[in-house]
């Protein structure tokens, strides 16, 4: 391969770049997908009856920081 550049750098450097379209072109068509908010839960938190959810329910998460001196 390397060979073949140094011999045709002009046709090495366009199918590089014929490369990048096609690989733009069919993550483009293929599309993206959203994540959501199910979707961040993993572990712990995912289970129904987990602890990270039992300390949200009894309040043992708070929303300001905790004072320090």
């Amino acid at each position: 391969m390397a060979r073949g550049s140094a011999r045709h750098p002009w046709r090495a450097i366009v199918g590089r770049l014929v490369f990048v379209a096609l690989c733009l072109g069919v993550g483009s068509a293929v599309g993206t997908h959203s994540a959501t908010t199910a979707d961040y839960r993993v572990g712990e938190s995912a289970r129904p009856g987990g602890r990270a959810e039992a300390m949200a329910v009894e309040g043992v998460c708070s929303a300001e920081p905790p004072d320090r001196c």
